[in-house]
């Protein structure tokens, strides 16, 4: 996917949307950062975005929309 917002901390890193050549993503994935680095579904967007932001203080994140 292109296009997706991320945000981390130092455990985890969370993506939200993005574009795909069939249209745009409402897909949330979270990789654990010491792990094999497979994503595992954190969820869903109430609407599928491309040009998705994110932003993170370092305790959380937050997932930013356009």
């Amino acid at each position: 996917a292109s296009y997706a917002g991320a945000a981390s901390n130092s455990k985890r890193v969370i993506f939200a949307g993005g574009g795909h050549p069939d249209g745009k993503l409402n897909v949330i994935s979270h990789i654990t950062i010491n792990s094999a680095g497979d994503a595992v579904d954190f969820g869903d967007l109430s609407v599928a975005r491309n040009e998705v932001s994110g932003s993170s203080n370092g305790h959380g994140g937050l997932a930013l929309t356009s």
